[in-house]
């Protein structure tokens, strides 16, 4: 009813909040669905004005570096980051005209450019992250898995970077284990 609660991190202003919302207001009987999805769009009116400079560049890369910065140069920024390129594709639908698939494309480039042009190359999808540890105690290959599929996420949802998509794609599938569940390493 009042929005995120500026106590960061208590209060909605994550991607998952955004895309709840959105969904919410789709179910049938809901009342005033407009009112949850200006809900959405007031967390992430949140969260640019709580980034630094205000743009989806300036999230993906505070989330990127954030995470980075708690030492996991990991699969979690990638999944993370792909996680407000689909809030972003789902307000888009929303609000259409408003600039926020552009954001989408933004935040996919952001994620591009550290995965597969080393800039800064935390989440090293095909060098330093990808490998598997039986002890966990190599933090860059944790969440490799929940990665790839970021990427995967961000590339398909925008349309952006599809060439790198079949090579995630066996990426994927090489963290797979013989029953079918999925290990969070590269490898398992």
């Amino acid at each position: 009813a009042v929005g995120p609660a500026p106590a960061y991190p208590v209060g909605l202003h994550y991607a998952g909040d955004i895309m709840f919302l959105l969904r919410y207001a789709e179910l049938p009987g809901v009342v005033n669905p407009q009112d949850y999805r200006d809900g959405a769009k007031d967390v992430w009116d949140w969260r640019l004005a709580n980034t630094g400079t205000g743009t989806a560049v300036s999230v993906a890369e505070a989330i990127r570096d954030i995470r980075s910065g708690q030492g996991y140069n990991n699969g979690i920024i990638a999944w993370d980051v792909g996680q407000y390129v689909e809030a972003l594709v789902m307000l888009d639908a929303a609000f259409p005209g408003n600039g926020y698939f552009a954001d989408a494309v933004a935040m996919a480039e952001v994620l591009w450019q550290d995965s597969f042009n080393a800039n800064p190359g935390y989440f090293d999808v095909f060098g330093t992250s990808q490998g598997y540890d039986p002890t966990y105690t190599n933090k860059d290959y944790w969440w490799y898995s929940l990665g790839v599929s970021g990427l995967i996420q961000a590339f398909t949802l925008t349309g952006t970077h599809a060439a790198e998509i079949p090579a995630l794609q066996t990426a994927m599938l090489d963290c797979q284990y013989p029953d079918g569940a999925f290990g969070d390493q590269y490898g398992t």
